[in-house]
């Protein structure tokens, strides 16, 4: 599968993901499961869906983790490892909790930051799910 996606989209920033998780995790089964894509017209309904949630402006790339996918608009270069890092994380965190327990605590957690803040970003930024995502990006 993820030959496919490299021959579709050539070496490129997702191709760059894939090696640089695989380089960083060369001991975790895990990290050979992982298939960075770019996302097809459903893939960026749910972008721009997470965008909005987030908070992020329209104007700025994001990434979102679906189990063992990572959907990604274009993102520089010179963020690739930190974001690769940090989507690992998040599959990770799937892997553990399961993908639809994962992400029914992630909304549980939005929702009560979201009543406690009242801003979709800091709702957003104070989730621990992605405080403990944040803390891997310098891995």
């Amino acid at each position: 599968m993820y030959r496919i996606f490299i021959w579709l989209f050539g070496r490129s920033i997702y191709q760059q993901m894939f090696t640089i998780i695989q380089n960083k995790y060369p001991n975790d089964n895990l990290a050979k499961q992982v298939v960075p894509i770019l996302p097809n017209k459903l893939g960026s309904l749910f972008l721009r869906i997470a965008k909005f949630f987030s908070g992020t402006p329209s104007n700025y790339s994001i990434t979102v983790t679906l189990g063992k996918v990572i959907l990604s608009e274009p993102i520089h270069s010179y963020y690739i490892s930190r974001i690769a890092c940090h989507e690992f994380t998040h599959v990770k965190q799937m892997q553990q909790y399961g993908l639809i327990h994962w992400f029914l605590i992630y909304l549980v957690d939005y929702i009560d930051n979201l009543v406690r803040y009242k801003d979709r970003k800091k709702a957003y930024f104070n989730i621990p799910f992605e405080i403990a995502a944040r803390s891997h990006e310098n891995d």
